[in-house]
């Protein structure tokens, strides 16, 4: 099963390579691609007796730098090795898909300089599963700023948890909503 990150479940329509190796060399590629689920078999793949073979399932990253459209956006894939005797074992190979693009607006810009708009976007999932990346994006804007628009892209798809901090002629409050970002 392709495993999502950042959603918890399958990802459906990922392609997924099986390299057998001999020594360490590559001898023999398949290649299919997930279906419902994540799900994925590779039915023509041979099993060798001889313990000089290894596998690997291959997943490949995409960096996702400067992405035009959602084809390009980053994948950080994963390679799963494995032994003859763990052929038959259910592999999870873990992907992080990334979103394109995701851009805020700001109907107002603070004037007073007291006063200050923060937002926090946390993707809880994604931290979960891959504790030691950075799962929170931040931004914020105090009197006086100039920027009516802020994006951000490349980043871990799934659901994020918003939390809007204001400070607006002396009085704090704090909002709380989600976002879904694929």
């Amino acid at each position: 099963m392709a495993y999502n990150n950042c959603t918890d479940s399958g990802l459906a329509g990922v392609k997924v390579y099986l390299h057998i190796l001999q020594d360490q060399a590559i001898v023999e590629k398949f290649e299919t691609i997930s279906g419902d689920g994540g799900n994925f078999i590779f039915s023509n793949a041979s099993i060798h007796n001889d313990e000089k073979f290894t596998y690997a399932i291959y997943i490949p990253s995409k960096s996702g730098t400067n992405a035009t459209e959602a084809s390009q956006v980053r994948f950080d894939g994963t390679t799963i090795y494995f032994t003859k005797s763990e052929f038959y074992i259910f592999l999870k190979p873990r992907v992080t898909p990334g979103f394109l693009l995701y851009t805020i607006y700001y109907l107002t810009t603070p004037t007073n300089t007291d006063d200050s708009i923060l937002v926090y976007y946390e993707q809880k999932k994604f931290h979960k599963n891959v504790p030691d990346l950075p799962y929170k994006l931040g931004w914020g804007g105090y009197g006086n700023y100039d920027k009516q628009s802020d994006f951000y892209g490349d980043y871990p798809m799934g659901e994020y948890f918003v939390t809007i901090i204001k400070y607006k002629s002396g009085t704090h409050t704090i909002n709380y909503d989600t976002i879904y970002l694929g």
